[in-house]
């Protein structure tokens, strides 16, 4: 699978380092539901999970907190 470097843009072939800078690639693993991804992708797609839970956790506290007190 053909992949962009992140840092100069070029199209790179699969390898391990980009051809044109030398910036290394993550290796991509596949998923139980057998889409293939990088780990950072998969540990901002667990952060972006947590963050809206905690900001629903908030939000709800805010309306339960606002019903209470008034």
């Amino acid at each position: 699978m053909p992949q962009y470097c992140l840092k100069c843009g070029a199209l790179q072939p699969d390898g391990p380092r980009c051809q044109n800078c030398g910036t290394k690639f993550e290796s991509p693993i596949q998923t139980s539901q057998g889409t293939w991804t990088t780990s950072s992708q998969l540990r901002a797609a667990v952060l972006m999970i947590v963050g809206i839970v905690l900001l629903l956790m908030l939000c709800f506290g805010g309306l339960v907190a606002a019903i209470v007190f008034f």
